[in-house]
């Protein structure tokens, strides 16, 4: 048996663990608040000591680390090099160096690792085009080609969270991230943490202003991923994300306004469903990732 390290770095948390290569499954996870007001030293320090935890594991296992991917929330250019900083800035950093003699970093976008993830083990598996799209602390998507994520011509062929342009009561502009986001929900519900758990359960009890916002979000949300079907004629749409593949009012409500914004007879025949990997896709993805950047 194949093992490698999947490492998840997102706005909120940081997951990893050990992959068994054969079968997906995930060994020994691992968790972590991102923290990312810290700056990017502290972030990458965190993952560091996750790298080195899961290091000591797999030694103590007899698990051989072949590969070790890091899935970020930012986008990865073609060459494996950061070309954002919106949430966590690594660009001055040594990320790929890794510590008690592991594999270099293989680096990739969170949503391509995800994406693939789900391609290859989860609801989007055997299915030769399909659109992946994670909504959690951020949102955005992936065209998925035989079993593939495609990056685009300079690997930034994932950004849906600008998709709309919302005119605000004040003359400002909001974006599709500022209304449908996780913590865009729970700032509008009043909420400080930016745990958007609160407002959907709220939703699910029948709270009038919970209700708006989450309709008011997946209307947004489900006009811009119809749009991008569309487009781009998919024969399924997976959604993952914290937020997108939780069961309950947020995904059904999402799922009728994107079957609602499809060109007539679409819905029909364009698959939508939940990631089949849920909150780990992106640490299984981010392993599966670095394995296939060594072939």
């Amino acid at each position: 048996m194949r093992y490698a390290i999947g490492i998840d770095v997102g706005g909120t948390k940081i997951a990893a663990g050990i992959v068994a290569l054969g079968t997906g499954q995930l060994l020994h996870r691992r968790e972590a608040p991102t923290g990312r007001d810290r700056g990017g030293e502290a972030v990458l320090n965190s993952v560091r000591r996750l790298l080195s935890d899961l290091a000591r594991v797999a030694g103590e296992a007899g698990h051989h680390i072949d590969a070790v991917g890091l899935g970020i929330c930012e986008i990865v250019g073609l060459d494996g090099q950061l070309r954002s900083a919106s949430l966590i800035d690594w660009r001055q950093l040594d990320v790929i160096a890794t510590p008690d003699g592991l594999p270099p970093v293989h680096l990739v976008s969170d949503v391509r690792a995800a994406a693939l993830a789900e391609s290859q083990l989860g609801a989007a598996r055997g299915i030769r085009e399909a659109i992946y799209v994670s909504v959690g602390t951020g949102i955005a998507s992936v065209l998925l080609i035989d079993g593939r994520p495609y990056a685009g011509a300079h690997g930034a062929a994932l950004v849906l969270a600008s998709a709309a342009r919302v005119p605000m009561g004040d003359g400002s502009v909001a974006y599709l991230e500022d209304i449908a986001s996780g913590p865009a929900l729970a700032r509008q519900y009043g909420s400080t943490n930016g745990d958007s758990r609160m407002v959907i359960a709220a939703a699910q009890d029948g709270d009038h202003e919970a209700l708006c916002i989450v309709r008011n979000a997946t209307s947004l949300l489900g006009a811009a991923i119809a749009q991008l079907a569309n487009c781009l004629d998919p024969a399924a749409i997976v959604i993952g994300g914290g937020l997108g593949s939780a069961p309950g009012i947020f995904f059904e409500t999402l799922r009728s306004r994107i079957e609602e914004g499809l060109w007539p007879g679409a819905a029909r025949q364009i698959q939508i469903c939940p990631a089949g990997l849920g909150g780990d896709a992106g640490v299984v993805g981010a392993a599966i990732s670095a394995v296939l950047r060594q072939r």
